[in-house]
């Protein structure tokens, strides 16, 4: 896996991560350790979209869906703002 979705829940306030397909454009590169033992991503977009706020790293449970290829955590409403008290660039 080389990329990856990040979808989001406002109602339910979750996340996913799911595997992209070859070529998507809305996808996020995801970078490896030497010894891909761990990876990253740099999301800062999806992070304002969501409105994500915690003033320390935060550790949430997430739950591995291998049908979709899709890993999914609950985030605390406490982190996020909704949509409607967040600012819309256009």
């Amino acid at each position: 896996m080389k990329s990856v979705l990040l979808l989001w829940d406002e109602i339910n306030s979750k996340f996913a991560i799911k595997a992209a397909p070859k070529g998507d454009r809305n996808a996020y590169a995801v970078s490896f350790t030497r010894n891909r033992e761990g990876g990253s991503l740099r999301a800062k977009m999806f992070i304002s979209h969501i409105g994500w706020t915690p003033v320390r790293r935060e550790r949430l449970e997430a739950t591995w869906d291998p049908r979709e290829k899709m890993l999914e955590a609950v985030v605390p409403r406490k982190f996020v703002s909704s949509n409607s008290n967040r600012e819309t660039k256009q």
